[in-house]
């Protein structure tokens, strides 16, 4: 017995020096055993700080503690991964006394930059600091200092947007304050802190942490920087969204790439399709297109489905408000449809494709603002050449009231031009060909569906689905991850589109077409969005049994 305790405990002891000697001697070897970061970060040794919102159009405004000489701003811009790796805002503050008058109003004008960075042999990017939670990258921390001195007792400060420019998407705020603390504070202040902490307080001076007096030892205290609340009124809600910064070291372990990579990641999206594509995000005012408009949309999508088009068409669409290039990507060819410069009214932004591969299977994404993702999920099917089409929104759900007449609701309205695309699509395409409509919903706006949590629900608008729609659908649920449901399998009316006037358009015109209604849970939405090899499994998946149309 007691020899195979020595044995047990000698194995044990050789197996706590192998992990020592990973951990010490061999850092990389270490890096390619911890596991992927996820889509943002591990938080675990981040700094974590706390910042608000602006909004355009309203003032959030911060309470200015007792008499101090100054206050800090510090801001973040968020932006979307674009061309441009430098972006110029502008903020507007006003400092106001007990009364409400204004003392000093300014607009302070700041141009930060995009450092995105790349795990090593990966397509993961993120940037540093980065949000905790979101898509979004942010830019570097900048700040300005207003100056009290010479203002007559300030208690609050007021800010909001001033100036804010594609692609920055928002502007994030921390307001601060030096902290006034007694000396006996100060001190029991400074042995609380950790030595991270006290070095990162003290890097301007010359002694280590250890050596420091106890005059300088205050003289950094009161420097130290107190954060403020936005005041709140009974008619506004601010959620504080979660910022974190990894230091060099974090990043080594994480296996990150260094060096700014910015430029090579940005190569990718400097093509003209991806620019045309973020470009009609922008929007404009929704207007609900004519009758004769959308029945000439109809013939003219008809045509592009067949991939035809004469000058006369070009001339046809502007005359609509819709411009048309072909762009040529080597071994694919895209035609792209969007929306003349000055002339957008929600008409929507579509993308044809020919090549070798390419299949009777479309795509439409009818929300691509308001269901996070599916707009970029979209485009990245597309650019894999296996659908014929695509169609995306180019104007909020909401922006039109949803009242089935005027709606800007895509999914909803038969006064549009993604209606007419649907119509040209059942009346152009072969009659099993499939109709691919992708969408995510938020579980905290499903509460209904909390105890099962599904990851994904399918359906074909109907609660009689035919065979070949179940065949398509099962396919989806043996690879999509689990739980995901088939309508009417488990009861999900409020995700299972009844009312969707895509499928009513398909069940009227032609009854053999599929169409597919994919609701996803956002993990399912990040899986096919970041997982390159899982995407490519899924479109090759769907694409099971279709007809192959330029081959």
């Amino acid at each position: 017995m007691r020899r195979r305790t020595k044995k047990f405990i000698h194995y044990i002891f050789i197996i706590i020096f192998f992990i020592i000697c990973i951990e010490v001697i061999y850092p990389k070897l270490s890096n390619w055993l911890l596991p992927n970061i996820p889509s943002t970060a591990q938080t675990k040794g981040a700094d974590v700080y706390i910042a608000y919102s602006l909004n355009k159009n309203s003032w959030t405004e911060f309470k200015i503690q007792g008499r101090p000489d100054s206050i800090q701003v510090t801001t973040n811009a968020e932006f979307l991964l674009s061309a441009h790796n430098n972006f110029t805002y502008g903020i507007e503050y006003m400092i106001l006394n007990s009364k409400g008058n204004v003392l000093l109003k300014k607009t302070y004008y700041q141009k930060a930059n995009g450092i995105v960075l790349m795990k090593r042999r990966s397509r993961r990017i993120m940037s540093n600091p980065f949000l905790l939670k979101g898509d979004r990258y942010l830019a570097t921390t900048e700040n300005f200092v207003i100056p009290l001195t010479n203002l007559k007792k300030p208690t609050s400060i007021k800010v909001k947007i001033a100036y804010i420019k594609y692609p920055t998407t928002d502007i994030l705020v921390r307001v601060a304050q030096k902290s006034k603390t007694s000396k006996t504070k100060q001190k029991i202040i400074w042995y609380r802190l950790s030595e991270d902490k006290r070095k990162e307080l003290a890097n301007a001076n010359f002694y280590s942490t250890k050596n420091i007096s106890r005059r300088e030892r205050v003289n950094i205290i009161k420097n130290f920087m107190s954060y403020s609340a936005p005041i709140g009124k009974n008619s506004e809600t601010y959620e504080p969204i979660r910022i974190g910064r990894l230091s060099m070291s974090h990043f080594r372990k994480l296996n990150f790439n260094l060096k700014d990579k910015f430029n090579e990641v940005v190569d990718q999206t400097k093509t003209e399709m991806f620019q045309l594509y973020l470009e009609s995000a922008k929007g404009g005012i929704y207007t609900p297109s004519t009758k004769t408009s959308i029945n000439k949309a109809i013939k003219l999508f008809e045509k592009l489905f067949k991939w035809e088009l004469t000058e006369d068409d070009r001339k046809a669409w502007n005359a609509l408000g819709m411009s048309i290039k072909i762009i040529d990507r080597g071994n694919r060819e895209y035609l792209v449809v969007y929306e003349s410069k000055g002339r957008k009214t929600g008409k929507g932004f579509y993308m044809f494709c020919k090549n070798k591969l390419t299949r009777d299977i479309a795509l439409e994404m009818p929300h691509r603002f308001f269901d996070t993702s599916t707009g970029i999920i979209g485009y990245k099917m597309m650019l894999s050449g296996y659908f014929v089409a695509g169609a995306w929104n180019s104007v909020h759900r909401y922006q039109a009231p949803n009242d089935g007449e005027g709606s800007s609701d895509m999914a909803h309205t038969p006064d549009s031009f993604f209606y007419a695309y649907t119509k040209a699509f059942a009346n152009s395409m072969p009659k099993k060909a499939i109709m691919l409509q992708i969408h995510g919903y938020d579980k905290l706006s499903h509460k209904e569906h909390e105890e099962k949590r599904p990851k994904a629900v399918i359906s074909n608008s109907t609660k009689t689905p035919s065979k070949r729609f179940l065949y398509y659908a099962n396919l989806l649920k043996a690879i999509l991850p689990k739980p995901t449901f088939i309508y009417p399998e488990v009861e999900f009316k409020a995700l299972a589109a009844l009312d969707n006037i895509q499928a009513k358009v398909l069940r009227d015109e032609s009854k053999d077409q599929v169409f597919i209604h994919l609701e996803m849970a956002k993990s399912t939405r990040d899986k096919i969005k970041n997982d390159a090899k899982f995407r490519s499994k899924l479109i090759k998946t769907l694409t099971k049994k279709t007809v192959n149309l330029f081959e």
